[in-house]
């Protein structure tokens, strides 16, 4: 029979050991459902996009969602521009690096390209021989973004803006010389 003094001491160890059992963090834990790690395969199934590209400029504002903008060096599915502005923002809090190429997974949307929360994202010189393997022979032609077409525009504007002020000053002073004939 046990006495009282062996009940507390056995109660008191029971309390013990389920105290340090329970401050313990659990073994696997998951905020998001997205938290299981899918091979290339699936990710290559799952998503609309997959690029290798080097980043070029992220930003992030209060008014506007984040976005990155990117250069393709290589499209192994959906994407065909060689640039792009992605929506969303890869990076949650890791370092980026302008200038760094990375494999992107995306989505397309009405609104664009997009990043999704669960997306992979994995800079090049980290991707594996098995992954670069998957992709070899997946590799799409991209067409050339001209940047210089932008500025054309904006020249052949500039340049219309200035003969119409220059027509516009001209029969000003025509106007003005002639005014008495008129």
């Amino acid at each position: 029979m046990m006495t009282v003094k062996r009940w507390i001491k056995a109660l008191l160890i029971t309390a013990g050991v389920l105290a340090i059992l329970s401050s313990q963090p659990p073994r696997f834990a998951s905020a998001l459902s997205c938290s299981m790690i899918l091979s290339i395969e699936m990710n290559y199934e799952k998503y609309d996009g997959v690029i290798l590209a080097r980043l070029m400029k992220a930003t992030r504002t209060e008014d506007d969602p984040p976005s990155v903008q990117v250069r393709v060096l290589q499209s192994y599915k959906g994407v065909t521009d060689s640039r792009l502005s992605i929506r969303g923002l890869p990076f949650w809090g890791e370092p980026s690096q302008e200038g760094q190429n990375y494999l992107f997974f995306l989505n397309k949307t009405e609104a664009g390209w997009e990043y999704p929360i669960c997306s992979p994202l994995s800079p090049q010189e980290n991707m594996t021989d098995w992954e670069l393997a998957f992709l070899k022979g997946k590799e799409i032609p991209l067409t050339e973004v001209s940047e210089s077409s932008g500025r054309r525009v904006w020249m052949i504007t500039g340049g219309a803006l200035c003969l119409f002020g220059l027509l516009g000053y001209g029969a000003y002073r025509y106007i003005r010389r002639h005014e008495k004939y008129l």
